[in-house]
């Protein structure tokens, strides 16, 4: 899948559980795999980040994002306190640290949580938990690198979502090159089915993935039956534009807030831009409207920025060793993004996962930013899934309008209609 498919690269795959393991390391070589590491199930990083979102009161596999966002906020000595009754848990195998070993069975993390950190602060706890699995990641990809000689590094599996961890292994001086597999949970698992089909029938190379626009898209007359059923012409102002993205792009210019319908859907976690809710990125203040609207996220959650690829110097900080186009790795952020992206970054840290838009991959989403740009002078906007709280990121016409009823968002742009809700239909 990766733009090093042709070339020798290191493949590092971090989990919950899989196969009886819980991280394994491949080198791959002309199309083939070959394991040089396997940890076993018992010691996974996985299931100790997941017992620590359970402790927190969130749920597993699903809301370890918010651990990682809460991490942030706690003091460096606050964290290190707590770090020193985590580190031991899980650990280089002293003869080979390519393999991880833990003090027991993580799956039973949950019981030592309850004995050691029954009273702790949740912040405090959230950024040890963090700050563990970055150290001990960090030094396993080190520790290959080192074995292997190869610093062109592939990552899959669910861990990987971890975005600051992946920053941290795209600023390690070890690794030259870093690509990571789109939404690289379970979710992806699908495609590595169809890898390993194709590869049994003969295939040994593979067009890199570039976008993840692979879901369904609509007609306009399906779009057009859809406002129909809804009673969207009756209820709305409705109205149809040959150039969609010069609309939203004055509305998004002007402060305001737009559900975006476009395209192919994205495959995956992230919102791409073709099933988002879109917002001017300079203000902050847009957050707390955006969460009473629809999003009613954790407060102390941050969003992303979508960018194009053209800004990605100005507003990340270092060196981008390989772009990032699936909101995929953290950065650090530059002054001049600190001042046009500030709604779109950690509030706390000021770090960023943007989606870097490029004009091949995402011309449509590319235009509307460029459109953003002559109008304002920035590079990006917020971009966030359009989803009401706890609910799946919309795909139909039917989601999109039905999310658009719920909610207390007022503009929606699906395909080429803008829908425009009036004072009179927001009280029905």
């Amino acid at each position: 899948a990766s733009p090093f498919n042709r070339e020798n690269a290191m493949v590092m795959v971090l989990d919950g559980e899989g196969d009886d393991c819980s991280a394994t390391i491949y080198v791959a070589k002309d199309g083939v795999l070959r394991q040089i590491a396997r940890s076993p199930r018992s010691a996974s990083l996985g299931i100790f980040y997941a017992s620590v979102t359970i402790f927190l009161g969130m749920k597993a596999l699903e809301h370890e994002y918010k651990v990682m966002g809460l991490a942030p906020y706690a003091k460096d000595e606050d964290v290190e306190r707590v770090l020193t009754k985590l580190r031991g848990i899980i650990y280089p195998d002293p003869s080979n640290p390519l393999v991880f070993r833990s003090r027991f069975n993580t799956w039973d993390t949950l019981h030592f949580l309850d004995d050691q950190f029954r009273r702790t602060r949740f912040d405090h706890l959230a950024g040890a938990a963090q700050r563990l699995v970055e150290e001990l990641v960090v030094d396993w990809v080190n520790a290959a690198v080192a074995c292997t000689g190869i610093r062109t590094v592939v990552l899959a599996g669910g861990v990987f979502m971890n975005v600051k961890v992946n920053k941290l292994l795209m600023e390690s001086s070890s690794v030259e090159r870093l690509w990571a597999m789109p939404s690289a949970g379970d979710e992806s698992s699908p495609i590595g089915a169809a890898y390993l089909a194709s590869q049994e029938l003969g295939v040994r190379h593979f067009a890199p993935i570039t976008n993840a626009y692979w879901g369904p898209s609509f007609t306009s007359s399906e779009v057009e039956t859809a406002l129909n059923e809804s009673g969207a012409f009756g209820r709305y102002v409705v109205t149809r534009h040959d150039d969609i993205n010069t609309e939203v792009a004055r509305l998004l210019a002007a402060g305001g807030i737009v559900a975006r319908f476009r395209g192919r859907m994205e495959f995956g976690a992230r919102a791409l831009g073709n099933r988002s809710i879109l917002a001017h990125p300079g203000n902050p203040e847009i957050i707390r409207v955006i969460n009473e609207q629809v999003k009613n996220r954790d407060f102390w959650m941050p969003f992303a920025p979508s960018i194009l690829a053209e800004w990605v110097e100005r507003y990340v900080a270092g060196t981008v060793k390989t772009p990032s186009p699936h909101m995929m790795i953290g950065f650090e952020s530059t002054d001049l993004a600190r001042s046009h992206l500030r709604a779109a970054l950690h509030p706390y840290d000021l770090t960023m996962r943007p989606q870097m838009v490029t004009r091949d991959d995402a011309p449509d989403y590319h235009d509307l930013l460029t459109k953003f740009e002559a109008i304002t002078g920035r590079g990006g906007v917020l971009n966030t899934s359009f989803n009401i709280h706890g609910k799946p990121i919309v795909m139909s016409p039917r989601d999109a309008l039905a999310a658009f009823a719920e909610c207390g968002l007022t503009v929606m742009a699906i395909e080429d209609y803008l829908v425009i809700k009036t004072l009179d239909s927001k009280s029905h």
